[in-house]
């Protein structure tokens, strides 16, 4: 299937409509997706969060909130744009547990990521024991220890 639209046309004997026609740009409400969710951290890594933005028009604004687990005051970070509705932000990861949300406005709507924001946001734990990712998902024994 090269050129699908065609072979319809041939099938069906006649020319597709413009409502059968795919479209070339995103028609649908509004969205924020991130597409890798990561809820645990190594302490002083650079956590990287790419950011989609599907909308028929650009977002108007763009950031990242985050806070240290238990504060009350989040800091901001602007997204940057990398390519059409790709956005990239960066948050380091110290030795304390975060919490973040995205928030982008676009025209009228202000959207969220997770949609529970700005109430509940993502967290992101920090490993500050010395165990990595792979050493705390280990499969845990018969009496719930884990593994060594």
């Amino acid at each position: 299937f090269d050129d699908p639209g065609a072979e319809l046309e041939k099938w069906l004997g006649s020319p597709l409509g413009d409502d059968m026609k795919l479209h070339q740009l995103y028609k649908g409400p509004p969205r924020v997706i991130v597409p890798t969710v990561r809820t645990m951290a190594e302490k002083n890594e650079m956590l990287t969060l790419k950011v989609l933005v599907l909308s028929s028009t650009l977002p108007t604004a763009a950031s990242l909130k985050w806070r240290v687990l238990g504060s009350r005051h989040y800091e901001t970070e602007a997204l940057t744009h990398i390519s059409r509705g790709v956005y990239e932000v960066k948050l380091p990861m110290r030795d304390a547990d975060v919490e973040y949300y995205v928030d982008v406005k676009v025209g009228d709507q202000e959207l969220f990521y997770p949609a529970s924001a700005p109430e509940i946001g993502q967290t992101v734990i920090v490993a500050t024991d010395g165990k990595s990712r792979s050493q705390m998902t280990e499969v845990r024994g018969q009496k719930g220890e884990a593994r060594e």
